[in-house]
């Protein structure tokens, strides 16, 4: 585990080519919503990327889905303040 950064992020095998590891980066989203009218626009908004949605009975007032994007982009490809 020589030069490995004390944040714990693996340094790719040479300078200029990418970790396989970042290529496959997905993101989970826990989302509280009380109509399915709510759940279906984020769906909308999100079903280029989307590979799972799950359900989850209601805790309290809100009723939960737990979704999952895949081939999200890597951060730094991303400017600061939007996506691009």
């Amino acid at each position: 585990m020589k030069n490995r950064p004390p944040w714990g992020a693996a340094p790719t095998a040479e300078p200029g080519r990418r970790d396989k590891r970042r290529e496959n980066m997905s993101v989970k989203i826990k989302v509280s919503y009380s109509t399915d009218q709510e759940l279906a626009g984020v769906i909308r908004l999100l079903s280029p990327a989307l590979k799972e949605c799950r359900l989850r009975p209601a805790k309290g007032a809100y009723k939960r889905a737990y979704i999952t994007l895949d081939s999200v982009r890597d951060a730094g490809e991303c400017k600061k303040g939007r996506a691009t």
